[in-house]
Parts: C-alpha cells; sequence; structure tokens
C-alpha cells in the first residue's frame, strides 16, 4: 500500500476525501492506477489523501475505512468500449460497469461487507474506470489510448467534490435516459404488427 502523508484515522476526523487508484505496476495497462496516484500526489492538498494498491476482494476493505468520500480509479476490459475510453458511475451503479476488473467487484463486495459490520465505510463513493487493451501481459507496454487518457483522469481528480458529484449525477440521468430508449425500443420491436398489417394470433 502507498499513502500520502495522513494516515487513514486523521484523514477521517478532518473529513477529508480519500483517492484510491488501483492497479498492478507490473501489468501492461493495469499500472494506469499507479501512475496516477504518483501524478495527483504532486499537488494533492494536506486535506485528499492518495492511496495505490493492487489489493483486491475483502483486503481493500483496510483502504475504504474511514473516510466520507471515496474516488477510485481503476481499468476494465470491456471489449465493447475503444481503449481509454473513460466513464464515471456512482457506487448505486456499479453493477453497470462492462468488463472485467476484480478490483471494483471486490470493492462493490467490501463495500457491503462493511455496512453489514457496522464499519465506516464513506458515504459518498464514486468509481471512475478506464477501458484498457490490456491488463495481463507482465511488463507490458500501457496502450497509447490509455497513457493518453491520463491528463483527463487528473482533471477528475482535481474536481472539487460537489462539482464532480454533479457530474456523475449528469452521466447517469444519461445512462438512465438510453437505457429507458433501448427497453421502449425492444418493447416497440416484440409488439409491431406483421407485414400484413392484421395483429398477432391473440390479439383483439
Amino acid at each position: 500500500m502507498s499513502r500520502k502523508r495522513n494516515s487513514a484515522s486523521n484523514c477521517a476526523a478532518s473529513g477529508v476525501s480519500r483517492i484510491l487508484c488501483l492497479g498492478n505496476d507490473l501489468l501492461a495497462d493495469d499500472s494506469l492506477g499507479s501512475v496516477v496516484a504518483r501524478q495527483v500526489r504532486e499537488w494533492a492538498p494536506e486535506e485528499v489523501e492518495v492511496v495505490s494498491t493492487s489489493e483486491t476482494g475483502v483486503r481493500l476493505l483496510d483502504f475504504i475505512l474511514e473516510t466520507d468520500y471515496l474516488l477510485v480509479i481503476d481499468t476494465v476490459t470491456s471489449g465493447t468500449d475503444p481503449p481509454g475510453a473513460i466513464s464515471v458511475y456512482r457506487e448505486e451503479d456499479f453493477g453497470a460497469v462492462g468488463g472485467g476488473s476484480l478490483h471494483y467487484i471486490g470493492l462493490k463486495e467490501v463495500l457491503m461487507l462493511g455496512r453489514k459490520l457496522g464499519l465506516p465505510v464513506p458515504k459518498v463513493v464514486v468509481l471512475v474506470v478506464v477501458q484498457a487493451a490490456d491488463c495481463s501481459t507482465v511488463g507490458g507496454e500501457m496502450h497509447p489510448a490509455v497513457r493518453a487518457a491520463l491528463p483527463a483522469l487528473i482533471n477528475l481528480c482535481a474536481r472539487p467534490r460537489p462539482a464532480l458529484e454533479d457530474l456523475v449525477k449528469s452521466l447517469n440521468v444519461g445512462l438512465e435516459a438510453a437505457a429507458r430508449s433501448r427497453r421502449a425500443l425492444r418493447r416497440g420491436s416484440s409488439q409491431s404488427e406483421p407485414e400484413n398489417g392484421l395483429p398477432h394470433r391473440g390479439e383483439s
């Protein structure tokens, strides 16, 4: 684990935020989190704790406790979006995140476990994921498009907390509207009239 100056308990006492960067330095695009953490530490104010780890599953519990606001940076490989594409999610939208990342799957479960045990988990969690090309090659180079996403990621980390929360809300309004449109299209397709204009069997 790599932390900025403050301990987790000190951060909780002052009500500060934590930026949790997930990834493994040895694995191609998965090293993105470590790079983000190093760059953010160069300018992060004292009240913002920057944490970098390659841990997954329940071992993430130590990294999410005793902070009110948690911003998580991770990579995923969905195969649907191009490398370098960035998506932002609230905790309640974690199930909509496409692609493989043991980090965010473990994060969702650990948050649920922490609340069930009555532990001091964050009140607000925001997940920023970057589409990766390769998160498994040991010693592999980071994809150019993934590296090109760094400035945008740093900008997200630098946003004031209310501004980032507003961004997440606006993005998810769009996601929800798109989902409603897809459902409406599917319903319309299943209920469409046949080419002869006659109703389907059983319809009046």
